[in-house]
């Protein structure tokens, strides 16, 4: 379950728009996805007139299928999530790990809390 959508983003330092392509959920299954996101490749881009590199400040769902357990970030609000998880909670039932994600609003804990999951 990984959604992978393209969006126009605005450059925060020169306001340029480009399109880009931004990760909405992420699992396991895509090789090396952990990795990817310690190293901040992951919802990151780089500008294609100034060249700034900056994080696109938007949810994302990280899922591991086999460890059953799903990480929610989201710097700026947790209404959307909350509200999937109710539709989500009818579909699966109320204890399936993907109805009750762990959220943080911390980049860096959000990574902290996927590395100490992960083994890493």
């Amino acid at each position: 379950m990984s959604q992978l959508v393209k969006h126009d983003i605005v450059c925060p330092k020169c306001k340029e728009i480009s399109q880009q392509s931004i990760f909405h959920s992420v699992n396991t299954i895509i090789d090396n996805v952990a990795i990817k996101l310690f190293n901040d490749e992951i919802n990151f881009v780089t500008c294609n007139d100034c060249g700034n590199k900056f994080q696109v400040k938007t949810s994302l769902l990280f899922n591991n299928m086999e460890k059953h357990y799903a990480l929610y970030y989201n710097p700026i609000s947790f209404e959307n999530i909350d509200l999937e998880c109710i539709g989500m909670k009818n579909m699966l039932g109320e204890n399936h790990y993907l109805t009750n994600p762990t959220k943080f609003k911390d980049w860096e804990l959000f990574k902290k809390e996927i590395k100490r999951r992960e083994n890493f």
